[in-house]
């Protein structure tokens, strides 16, 4: 059953119940007096009438009030039967005191208006009611053969049709009022629902926000308060990957007091999450003596790959400026090495939003690592792909070629070349040219990077890395 249905048959229920119990017997009963003042000869007769319709609507009121019989059937039967039983009476009594010239006809006025504009019903229970409450009447007349087109029986016939035609117009309109009420009731509470939803996600999002805030990078915080990412977002990405290390650590955590230890790796944590904060870099996982950022993610950054190498260049930069303050807790100079590769990476909460956090995996992060472990001291070992992506940030800076990350392990087969990058010790720009193997045009030295050159092809896009020693022996 449709919901308006549902709510259409509980108020019949209710106004049903109501109009037996609280109107139609102490009315019916109450209009014996008018038989007596009327019709005196024919009292008895019509009050027995009226108790034993009393006593129908006494049984068919409970029956339709008591819940534990609430049936549609019960209902709508019980209806059909009560504006039945009060239309026989009625019409009995019409046709023993003048038929349609009596005033009992009039008299259905009451059952009329009572049942058409009070109980709210469909078009076929309008109809059924109209039958049972007018219909006896006019079986009593024809049955009869009484006189039904006498001026005074038209005139309350007349009289009758109009109080039908407005107690139905008023019943419609009354429908189509509860109908939109219930629906407004229903949007209402879905509202209600809706806001409790919206509180309940909203404090969820606060708490996660709030735990998040300890741990993950503002850039995270403000992308999810943004909603640039979600807490159950992952995407695979273009990133470049950092990975930052002590060079050391280990070593010095034994041989030092502990408490100078501390104030050394906190110092160097403060100026490195500053830093790359300051630099749109998203600090992602911190291990022990290191930590791992991402470029790229969840904010988009130009030139990431550049932008990564370079911010790596500017932390080595950054510690040397701090060395004297670190020197003082670590007791001999302090150096970090430094991973840096790009690639494709899942981004995201691993490994979900209530244990994990906001990182990156894939095959360039444990590229990043790998390149860390192997970079020299106070130096930054990275890919050649970002080596040409930066070159015209490395003219103050030494870059030697590292071999294969063939060398690496997981990585065996793999012929990518790596690169040492550090502060340029001497740096004479070499002069020579040769031919481009895409286009043949001449190719010459754009960047004297230390140990390795950047050349670049005067036509096309064509640059690359080359070792000058690689380059002395061509």
């Amino acid at each position: 059953m449709k919901e308006f249905e549902r709510y259409r048959l509980n108020i019949l229920r209710e106004r049903i119940s109501f109009s037996f119990m609280k109107t139609a017997i102490p009315f019916y009963l109450g209009a014996s007096i008018i038989d007596w003042v009327y019709v005196p000869h024919l009292w008895s007769e019509f009050l027995w009438i009226r108790i034993f319709s009393c006593l129908c609507f006494a049984i068919l009121g409970w029956a339709v009030s008591t819940k534990q019989i609430f049936k549609t059937k019960i209902i709508r039967h019980g209806s059909y039967l009560v504006t039945g039983i009060l239309g026989a009476g009625l019409g009995y009594m019409t046709y023993r005191t003048g038929g349609l010239e009596s005033p009992y006809y009039a008299g259905l006025n009451w059952v009329g208006i009572g049942t058409l504009a009070f109980w709210p019903g469909r078009h076929s229970d309008r109809a059924i009611w109209m039958l049972t409450t007018y219909g006896p009447v006019f079986l009593f007349v024809i049955i009869s053969q009484q006189p039904m087109f006498t001026p005074l029986a038209l005139l309350a016939s007349i009289f009758m049709i109009g109080t039908i035609l407005l107690s139905v117009i008023s019943n419609v309109l009354t429908m189509r009022s509860l109908r939109v009420e219930l629906q407004l009731r229903g949007q209402l509470q879905n509202l209600i629902q809706d806001k409790d939803k919206i509180i309940e996600i909203k404090s969820s999002e606060s708490a996660n926000l709030k735990r998040l805030a300890k741990q993950f990078s503002p850039a995270v915080i403000q992308a999810i308060e943004s909603r640039t990412i979600s807490l159950t977002e992952r995407a695979r990405k273009k990133v470049a990957i950092i990975f930052v290390d002590v060079v050391g650590s280990t070593s010095r955590s034994n041989s030092i007091d502990h408490g100078d230890y501390q104030k050394a790796m906190d110092l160097f944590f403060d100026l490195t999450i500053k830093l790359l904060l300051a630099r749109n870099v998203t600090v992602a996982n911190f291990m022990g003596d290191g930590l791992m950022a991402i470029v790229n993610a969840p904010f988009p950054v130009e030139n990431f790959e550049q932008h990564a190498l370079e911010t790596c260049l500017e932390l080595l930069q950054a510690t040397k400026k701090r060395q004297r303050s670190l020197r003082e807790f670590w007791h001999e100079d302090f150096h970090i090495r430094i991973g840096v590769s790009s690639g494709y990476s899942n981004v995201g909460f691993f490994p979900n939003t209530d244990f994990g956090v906001y990182t990156a995996i894939g095959d360039s992060v444990n590229l990043a690592s790998r390149l860390c472990s192997n970079a020299e001291s106070s130096s930054v070992a990275t890919t050649k792909a970002i080596v040409v992506a930066a070159q015209e940030k490395l003219n103050d800076y030494h870059v030697k070629h590292g071999a294969s990350i063939s060398t690496f392990k997981g990585f065996a087969g793999h012929q990518i070349e790596y690169f040492i990058v550090a502060p340029k010790v001497d740096g004479n720009a070499i002069a020579e040219s040769e031919t481009c193997p895409l286009c043949t045009s001449p190719v010459r030295v754009a960047s004297d990077l230390g140990d390795c050159v950047v050349i670049r092809c005067t036509s096309c896009q064509y640059s690359d890395v080359q070792s000058k020693s690689d380059r002395s022996a061509a």
